[in-house]
């Protein structure tokens, strides 16, 4: 009896031949699988079956935005500075890597701030937070002018290619690691307000993920940065700077003002030979 190996000899892995005890999804097209790890704390992975050779993309948490940190400013007289978006989080390949059956292999997936990591033969692969694509500066608005602010950089294709092979539906089409836009100013005196910086590109719905704020007049919270993309390691978004009555404010003044990052992924595929 001849017994199908998958292609060019590589085993046929199904979704019951992983173990993974956080949340994971997984997809085979008949040829080739693969899995998403989305969570996970020192999570458990185990293969039932001998996968081969493995690649492995691995995507940190997204950087929260930071407050302004240059001179110092006011949202009434000037000069009026908003807050820079953090940077996305580090996406790191491992490819042709050897996994055995029966193996216990230790994950983290990283939330907001934290690292990705893998442990493979007492060797620990890390993907870091804030070391992906930029976030965007904030505006400044001042007497002599509006500087808008920054997009955050857009983020990169999984596994280092030059556009899309995921396989899994819900990634399909996404790239890793964007930085978070940079947030509006304001200035009291004369009633200017820039707008707010974008996202990078996630293919997040309509960049909302991980943008900046613009204060919107009777809703504090709109000045407020956005979280980066869960599962994209998106950088957050800086809050907007802004006057009312008689302070100046970061978003709403509160910790949600800034932006946090979006956690992190860990995507595992057969290994997939030069083409």
């Amino acid at each position: 009896m001849v017994v199908w190996n998958g292609p060019r000899g590589m085993p046929k892995i199904t979704a019951a031949d992983l173990e993974y005890n956080g949340n994971m999804l997984f997809t085979s097209d008949g040829e080739n699988w693969e899995a998403a790890l989305l969570d996970g704390d020192a999570a458990t992975l185990r293969f039932k079956k001998d996968p081969g050779l493995v690649d492995i993309f691995m995507v940190a948490g997204g950087q929260s935005a930071s407050y302004y940190a240059g001179a110092e400013q006011n949202a009434y007289s000037g000069p009026s500075h908003g807050c820079p978006g953090g940077a996305g989080g580090e996406c790191v390949t491992l490819e042709a890597v050897k996994l055995e059956k029966e193996t216990d292999y230790t994950v983290s997936i990283g939330g907001s701030d934290q690292d990705t990591t893998i442990n493979l033969d007492e060797r620990t692969y890390r993907a870091r937070s804030g070391y992906g694509s930029a976030g965007g500066v904030g505006a400044t608005v001042s007497s002599s002018g509006t500087i808008v602010p920054a997009n955050g950089d857009d983020g990169v294709f999984a596994y280092g290619e030059d556009q899309d092979t995921l396989l899994i539906d819900d990634f399909a089409g996404h790239k890793f690691g964007p930085g978070g836009g940079g947030g509006g100013a304001h200035l009291g005196s004369n009633g200017a307000f820039s707008g707010a910086g974008l996202g990078g590109e996630s293919n997040g719905a309509e960049h909302q993920h991980g943008k900046g704020g613009r204060y919107l007049r009777g809703y504090p919270g709109s000045a407020n940065g956005a979280d980066g993309y869960a599962n994209h390691g998106q950088g957050g978004g800086g809050p907007a700077y802004w006057w009312m009555g008689s302070a100046s404010r970061y978003g709403d003044g509160t910790e949600n003002a800034l932006g946090k990052g979006g956690s992190g992924v860990m995507f595992i595929r057969g290994h997939r030979r030069a083409r």
